[in-house]
């Protein structure tokens, strides 16, 4: 009978402590997790731009966006990104997803504005077109020290 009720006086404790452990563990993790998804993503897509940018760069400096058109054709269906090229001026050249000429500029994206500063740009925002939150890499394709586009 007494030890029914010291167990009773001291379960309560233990349980409250075990529950609370548990709960840090589970948002610790979490948010670890969800950290190291978002990392490996924004690094394929930065592999997929970069290979794309390596596709396109002479097609860039002679300014033939028609033959960025028809790589993007090839390279849009394999990737499981939405690959878009925009002009030095921030202007949307091609879209593999949507037609480009109904794009409004995106060169005022803080992306954007890191890659045609020649650095990759990266961000986590909302996407108004698709109602969710994505994450955008935008990496500058340079030829002769100038940028010639962003992917």
């Amino acid at each position: 009978m007494k030890t029914q009720r010291i167990f009773w006086k001291i379960f309560p404790g233990y349980l409250a402590v075990t529950l609370l452990a548990l709960v840090a563990l589970s948002i610790l993790s979490s948010t670890a997790i969800s950290r190291f998804y978002r990392n490996q993503t924004a690094e394929s897509l930065k592999t997929q731009a970069l290979f794309a940018g390596e596709m396109v760069r002479a097609s860039l400096e002679s300014d033939h966006w028609s033959d960025v058109k028809s790589i993007n054709r090839i390279i849009g269906p394999k990737s499981d990104a939405r690959m878009t090229f925009s002009r030095p001026d921030g202007s949307v050249a091609e879209d593999y997803d949507r037609d480009a000429t109904r794009m409004g500029p995106n060169g005022d994206r803080p992306e954007i504005q890191a890659a045609l500063k020649g650095d990759i740009g990266q961000k986590v925002r909302f996407s108004q077109t698709l109602k969710t939150t994505m994450i955008y890499v935008a990496v500058p394709v340079i030829q002769s020290n100038r940028v010639t586009g962003v992917v």
